[in-house]
């Protein structure tokens, strides 16, 4: 008996002591997750997925759904009531290959008022870490500097790199069009094209996106301290991989493609591209004399 009762003081003891003190949330981390948005309608460029995923749905500002549902392959994972609209999927489940992702939104009767689809394409398979001669993971850096240009970045040392700029539209206030690969371009497993232009105003990531909306395709993330956004399409297997990033920085855009014709695993050219991309640095020279506003055109894609 008296075992028992010093039994339930202790478990007491303990309850009390948790309502005394509440538990502290944890703090904020940052996830690794890899992001995929998915606007309205049926999305013309298919996602890589790998591991686990957050799936955001993009509905038009103009309705308030009650809840969007979210399915793969016509299997539902996950509702939400609240914007952001997202879910938590972990693609470890699914079969590498292509799988449809969709997303609808739901009116007070649960009436479908609008919807979203994109193809991911799962690719759970470890990866081999490129190794030999060729390996692009690490390769030795050179850095390009141009004073007509105002920039400087990394390239890959047995790489040259041809100033293209001629061919920049004429009304691309600090225009410029460099690009980075091998010689001869034409038998070069990867060719990355640099554009860059000021834009009319400053730019925040939403206002970016808002200006420009067929980013919300695009992963978003951040580059050296620089908002970005970055997309992949195309497959190893059919020796054609690109990569595109259009990296802003107040009213400097540069938008960077690289051509991947190796067959390798994407992460390689990837890396290589996110490598040189975080390299650029305007000069500060860049930042004077810059044309009045009223004189800087548009943002075009």
């Amino acid at each position: 008996m008296y075992r028992f009762a010093a039994i339930i003081a202790v478990l007491f003891a303990l309850v009390s002591t948790a309502l005394a003190e509440p538990s502290n949330p944890a703090p904020f981390q940052k996830t690794s997750k890899r992001v995929i948005t998915i606007s309205r309608g049926i999305q013309p460029s298919k996602r890589p997925a790998a591991g686990k995923l957050t799936l955001i749905a993009l509905p038009p500002s103009g309705i308030k759904p009650s809840s969007v549902v979210f399915y793969v392959d016509d299997k539902e994972i996950g509702k939400c009531e609240r914007r952001p609209y997202s879910v938590e999927w972990d693609s470890i489940g699914a079969s590498d290959g292509e799988h449809s992702a969709v997303w609808k939104a739901l009116g007070p009767d649960n009436q479908e008022i609008e919807t979203g689809k994109v193809t991911l394409i799962v690719n759970n398979e470890p990866k081999i870490p490129s190794a030999g001669p060729d390996a692009v993971s690490k390769p030795q850096m050179e850095r390009y500097s141009s004073r007509e240009h105002k920039v400087s970045m990394e390239y890959p040392a047995e790489w040259t790199v041809k100033d293209q700029s001629g061919s920049v539209s004429k009304d691309w206030d600090e225009g410029y069009w460099l690009v980075l690969s091998t010689d001869p371009v034409a038998q070069a497993v990867y060719v990355v094209n640099i554009r860059h232009r000021l834009l009319k105003k400053e730019h925040t990531p939403e206002s970016f996106l808002k200006s420009t909306p067929y980013l919300a395709d695009w992963q978003q993330t951040s580059v050296s301290g620089r908002a970005a956004f970055v997309t992949t399409a195309g497959l190893p297997s059919a020796n054609r991989v690109v990569h595109r990033i259009q990296m802003i920085e107040g009213r400097h855009l540069w938008m960077i493609n690289c051509v991947d014709t190796s067959g390798k695993s994407v992460d390689d050219s990837k890396a290589l591209v996110m490598q040189i991309a975080g390299s650029i640095k305007p000069s500060a020279a860049q930042n004077e004399d810059l044309p009045k506003p009223e004189d800087i055109k548009d943002i075009e894609e």
